[in-house]
């Protein structure tokens, strides 16, 4: 696999990625408000359903970690690579 792949594959992953960022992003920012409004006293919902929202909140944080700790690594490599191979093209030249 040469460079020029690394960095294709790399942008599609990213392009997933991101994706999946938002998502899991939008999902914790409308639990951890939910949250929020609880705690200043202006939520109209049932204990059980904060506790609900919690349960996931936590759930959702830890492969919203993963997924942004791989958009993060692939981010580097598309920033990288080109770097790389321009490197590489300056002492072949």
């Amino acid at each position: 696999m040469n460079l020029q792949q690394v960095f294709l594959w790399s942008k599609k992953i990213h392009r997933w990625l991101l994706w999946f960022v938002t998502i899991l992003g939008s999902l914790m920012m409308l639990s951890g408000y939910l949250m929020h409004k609880e705690l200043e006293g202006e939520s109209q919902v049932s204990i059980e359903v904060m506790l609900f929202m919690r349960f996931w909140h936590n759930r959702l944080s830890s492969y919203f970690l993963i997924v942004l700790s791989l958009m993060i690594l692939t981010g580097l490599l598309m920033w990288g690579v080109p770097k790389l191979i321009q490197r590489q093209n300056s002492k072949q030249s």
